[in-house]
C-alpha cells in the first residue's frame, strides 16, 4: 500500500473511534439518567435494609394518643400542670361549672356553666362547652338550645350514656307570659356533646307553689336490667310552707320522655322536723338540698341528700338564696367585707347527710340510712361575702361498688374536706378521712369539694383552698388522690397556678349585697390517666371557667 493509501485510512478509521466512543457516552449517560430516575421507585419497592432501631412511639400512663399537649405528658412530670382557660366569650361572668367524660372516648368531654348576661342583678341562662381533644382546647357551644321561652336556666349536671349520648339536666324559671312558672328539663346529644337537642320537660308547676332546685342526673351505663336509664333527683321546694322533699323520675327512652316524679327522701327518726309518719317517731326528711344520685354496677340507685336542720334557717335571709333574677345590686367587692359577719350555726343543729336506694330502677326506694353528721360551714367566712354551704359530693366505684362521700366541715374550727366511704352497699359508714392535708386547725378554709372515682378505683377529690394566702382570702383549687380506697391520701396537689380573688366581678344573687356569689360547687371528671378539674377563678378579673388535666397517681 502506498503512503497516500495509508493517510487515506487513518483518517477514517479516528472517526469510527471518535463515533463509538460518542456513542458509548451518550449510552452510558441514558443508563445513568434511567437509573437515577428509577431510583425512589426501587427504594419504595425494595426498601434498604437497616440495623438501626426506630424510635418508639410515646408511652406512659399521662400520654393518650391523638390528644393535645395537655393529656401527652412524660413519664417525668412537669412541677407545674398548665391550666386552660376554657371560656372566651363575650358574657360576664361564669360560674358553678361541671363537666362529663365520654366513657367511650377519654378525649372527648363536656362541660357547662352559668352565664352572665349582668352579674349585679343575678341574670344568666346555662351554656356548654366541649372538647376533643382531651381538655387542652375547647369549642364554646353558647348558649342551650330550645330554652328561650324561659327566663332563667340554671344549675347545670351532664352524665354520659353508653352509645355517646350526653344528657344535660338543669332548671328552668319563669317562661313568657307566667313569671312563676317552675321546672326541670332535659337536654340530649348524640354526638358527645357537641350540639344538644331541644329540652324536654321532667318536672312543670306553673302555679308558683313549687320551686324545683338544684337538679342533678345520672345514666346506668352497666349490663343489668336498667341498662340506659337515665335518672333525674331534684328538690321541690314549697313556696307556702318549709317543706322542701326530694324527688325523682327516669326516662327509660334515651331521655325522650320521663315518668311522673315521686317524693324519695324518705322518714327517719332522725328526722325530727317533718311530719309524723311511723313508728317510733319517724318523721319524713323533707328538708332537704343538694340530692345526687350515683349508679353501683349490679344498677343500684344511690341517692345522697343534705337533711337542713330547719334551726339552721334563722340564717336564710342572709343566704341570698334563691335562683330569681332582677332587683338593684351592687357588685360584691371587698368594700363589704365589713357587712359579712360569720353566722355560724347553732352547735344543736348540724345537717344530716342521708342516703336513699332503689334495686328496681327507681319504682321502690328504701328508708334512708344516715351516712354522716355535718358541722356546718358559717354562710360566711369571716372575711368573705360569698356564701357557702355544706353539699354532699357523691362517687361509686364502678367496679367494687363502694360509695364515697365528702363535704366540707367546720368542726376542727376551720373548714376542711372530710369524706366517709361505705363497702356494704349503703348500709354502715366509715368514720370521717380528713382529705386536706394543711396543718389541722391552722384557721385555712377548703370548701366546695367535688368527688369521682376512676375505673382503676383511684378517688379523686378537688377542692377550694385557701391555706397559701396569709389572710386566708384568696382562693386556689387542690387535688387529692387516694390509692386504697378513701382510707388515706396522697400528698394534695395544687392545680392553679395563680391564687385568685373571689371578690372580683363577683355575681349578686337575689337580696343584694352584701352577699356575692361564686358557686355553690364546680366539676370533676376522671379516669385511669387523668383527673380533669374544672372550676371558676377571677385571675383575669372576671369569673371565667379554667380547667387542667391532673395526672392521676396510678394504683
Amino acid at each position: 500500500m502506498s503512503i497516500m493509501e495509508q493517510k487515506t485510512v487513518a483518517p477514517a478509521k479516528s472517526r469510527r473511534l471518535l463515533w463509538l466512543a460518542i456513542t458509548l457516552l451518550v449510552l452510558v449517560s441514558v443508563l445513568a439518567v434511567a437509573a437515577l430516575a428509577f431510583l425512589p421507585l426501587r427504594q419504595r419497592l425494595f426498601p434498604a435494609q437497616t440495623t438501626q432501631t426506630a424510635a418508639a412511639a410515646p408511652t406512659g400512663p399521662w400520654y393518650l394518643a391523638g390528644g393535645g399537649p395537655c393529656v401527652q405528658l412524660p413519664p417525668s412530670l412537669p412541677k407545674q400542670i398548665s391550666n386552660v382557660r376554657v371560656s372566651h366569650d363575650t358574657f360576664l361572668a361564669h360560674s358553678e361549672p361541671e363537666i362529663a367524660e365520654n366513657p367511650l372516648n377519654p378525649l372527648d368531654l363536656v362541660g357547662g356553666s352559668k352565664f352572665f348576661t349582668n352579674p349585679a342583678r343575678y341574670e344568666f341562662k346555662i351554656g356548654y362547652f366541649t372538647s376533643t381533644d382531651g381538655g387542652c382546647t375547647w369549642t364554646d357551644g353558647g348558649l342551650f338550645p330550645g330554652y328561650d321561652q324561659y327566663t332563667t336556666t340554671s344549675d347545670i349536671s351532664f352524665a354520659f350514656g353508653r352509645h355517646n349520648d350526653v344528657y344535660g339536666a338543669m332548671l328552668v324559671d319563669g317562661e313568657v307570659g307566667n313569671r312563676d312558672f317552675s321546672g326541670i328539663a332535659v337536654s340530649r346529644s348524640t354526638d358527645g356533646g357537641r350540639t344538644f337537642q331541644p329540652p324536654v320537660l321532667v318536672q312543670a308547676d306553673p302555679t308558683g307553689s313549687t320551686f324545683s332546685d338544684k337538679p342533678w342526673i345520672g345514666v346506668d351505663t352497666t349490663n343489668g336490667p336498667f341498662a340506659g336509664s337515665v335518672y333525674v333527683v331534684w328538690n321541690l321546694d314549697s313556696n307556702t310552707s318549709d317543706s322542701a322533699p326530694i324527688y325523682f323520675s327516669r326516662s327509660t327512652d334515651g331521655g325522650r320522655t320521663f315518668s311522673p316524679g315521686i317524693e324519695i327522701d324518705g322518714i327517719s327518726p332522725r328526722c325530727q322536723f317533718g311530719d309524723l309518719a311511723g313508728a317510733n317517731g319517724a318523721r319524713t326528711c323533707d328538708s332537704a338540698l343538694g340530692a345526687t344520685p350515683v349508679i353501683s354496677p349490679d344498677g343500684t340507685i344511690s341517692v345522697v341528700y343534705a337533711y337542713l336542720d330547719p334551726r339552721l334557717a334563722d340564717n336564710d335571709a342572709d343566704q341570698g338564696g334563691g335562683q330569681g333574677q332582677g332587683g338593684d345590686a351592687v357588685l360584691g367587692g371587698q368594700s363589704n367585707l365589713a357587712a359579712c359577719e360569720p353566722l355560724p350555726p347553732s352547735n344543736a343543729a348540724h345537717t344530716q347527710m342521708m342516703v336513699v336506694q332503689s334495686h328496681d330502677g327507681g319504682k321502690t326506694w328504701s328508708a334512708p340510712v344516715d351516712a354522716a353528721t355535718v358541722y356546718d360551714l358559717p354562710f360566711h367566712f369571716q372575711n368573705s361575702c360569698f356564701r357557702n354551704f355544706s353539699l354532699p359530693a357523691f362517687a361509686a366505684d364502678s367496679t367494687s361498688g363502694a360509695l364515697y362521700l365528702a363535704w366540707s366541715d367546720e368542726r376542727s374550727g376551720d373548714a376542711d374536706i372530710l369524706l366517709v366511704r361505705s363497702t356494704d352497699d349503703g348500709k354502715t359508714w366509715s368514720a370521717p378521712v380528713r382529705v386536706n392535708d394543711d396543718p389541722l386547725g391552722d384557721g385555712k378554709d377548703q370548701f366546695q369539694p367535688q368527688l369521682a372515682v376512676a375505673p382503676d378505683g383511684v378517688v379523686s377529690v378537688m377542692f377550694f383552698d385557701r391555706r397559701n394566702d396569709p389572710d386566708n382570702f384568696k382562693i386556689d383549687v387542690y387535688l387529692a388522690q387516694s390509692t386504697n380506697g378513701g382510707q388515706s391520701f396522697h400528698p394534695n396537689v395544687r392545680v392553679t397556678n395563680v391564687s385568685w380573688d373571689p371578690s372580683l366581678d363577683a355575681p349578686v344573687p337575689v337580696g343584694g349585697p352584701p352577699v356575692t356569689f361564686i358557686g355553690d360547687y364546680q366539676g370533676l371528671a376522671v379516669d385511669n390517666h387523668f383527673a380533669h378539674v374544672f372550676w371558676n377563678d377571677t385571675r383575669t378579673g372576671t369569673q371565667e371557667i379554667f380547667t387542667a388535666a391532673m395526672p392521676s397517681v396510678q394504683p
